[in-house]
């Protein structure tokens, strides 16, 4: 099992650190707030927005364009709070390898800079030395799946509001009192499917299962059924999983993985 910090309970639906990475461009509006498109390490393109002297993580719902030293690129976005009702199109037109014109507007899809129908606000570009020595908070993560095991124990997932890839999952499990985040060992999802997904408690292998279950409209999409928790070579858990999941994890202490 690996090593894990018990200094302190932790919070598993906190936002993880997170750094700006060469943004392709920083726009400012007249009230002076910031609009910044990055992409992370690992490829996703992200938007920030300035409030005072933080940058504030975006959750992009869908972009597109890019490619190349000319390019253009729009980001649909909204809060990580929203309701629906605040989400936005930043408008990014870079030349030379450079961001040389950036508006911001309502959601038109995927429209780019000449084609930015009306509403639309040009934002003044910046040099991206404007962000420097800002405050960076990344998207919180939210609760994927939460299971109710015959034992006692609760197993669940989570994954940040603006998952990219599997690899963003974070797995828990244990009583109430002390559940403990185990490492991934793997995770497999179909395209109809739900995870199943391996992870290590001490020398044992557990395995999360869920059943799908098709209504009897034959729906394309399944819904999620019972779930098993199978240990390798002993015995095999059921769990319920809770529909909605829930959107607080109070009331339970959990011991996340060191760094």
């Amino acid at each position: 099992m690996a090593a894990h910090d018990s200094s302190a309970p932790c919070n598993p639906l906190a936002a993880l650190p997170t750094t700006l990475r060469a943004p392709l461009g920083v726009g400012r509006d007249s009230n002076g707030t910031l609009y910044v498109a990055d992409t992370a390490p690992d490829g996703e393109q992200r938007v920030f927005v300035s409030r005072g002297n933080t940058l504030y993580r975006q959750n992009v719902l869908g972009s597109g364009g890019g490619g190349g030293a000319d390019a253009e690129y729009t980001f649909t976005y909204e809060s990580a709070d929203s309701d629906g009702s605040d989400a936005r199109d930043l408008l990014v037109q870079v030349h030379d390898g450079k961001a040389n014109e950036m508006a911001i507007g309502p959601p038109e899809g995927k429209l780019f800079l000449p084609d930015a129908g009306k509403g639309t606000t040009p934002l003044t570009v910046v040099d991206t030395s404007a962000v420097d020595g800002l405050g960076v908070v990344n998207l919180p993560a939210i609760v994927s799946y939460f299971g109710d095991v015959s034992n006692g124990d609760v197993l669940i997932l989570t994954d940040p509001i603006d998952a990219y890839s599997s690899a963003d999952f974070r797995l828990y499990y244990g009583p109430k009192g002390g559940v403990v985040e185990y490492t991934i060992a793997s995770f497999d999802q179909a395209l109809s499917g739900y995870p199943e997904v391996t992870f290590n408690v001490g020398s044992s292998v557990y395995t999360m299962q869920i059943a799908v279950i098709y209504p009897p409209d034959a729906a394309l999409l399944g819904e999620p059924g019972p779930g098993t928790l199978s240990i390798a070579g002993g015995a095999t858990l059921k769990f319920t999983l809770r529909l909605p999941p829930p959107t607080s994890l109070a009331g339970f202490t959990f011991t996340c993985l060191g760094s």
